[in-house]
């Protein structure tokens, strides 16, 4: 059922692809990016604004393609992580 959902453009995977998988539910003219933690998989939602926008609708403007779309996650160590190594 998830893949179906996932096919149609409604959810979104998230997280390391060999872990559990998780999902985000996707609503038109909103996206969120996270940050994803290599070691436990913890998964937050990046709580500032998206640097990539600005970019996306300058690409839109100069190539001519339109309803551009981006996916953006942050790997790396979440402080928990890093304070037992």
């Amino acid at each position: 059922m998830l893949v179906k959902l996932e096919e149609l453009g409604l959810i979104r995977r998230l997280g390391l692809h060999d872990r559990s998988a998780y999902y985000t539910l996707l609503q038109p003219g909103h996206h969120d990016d996270y940050l994803i933690c290599t070691q436990c998989g913890r998964i937050q939602r990046l709580d500032i604004a998206c640097p990539v926008e600005a970019l996306e609708k300058q690409i839109e403007k100069e190539s001519g393609f339109q309803k551009l779309y981006h996916e953006l996650e942050f790997y790396g160590l979440c402080p928990q992580c890093v304070a037992k190594a």
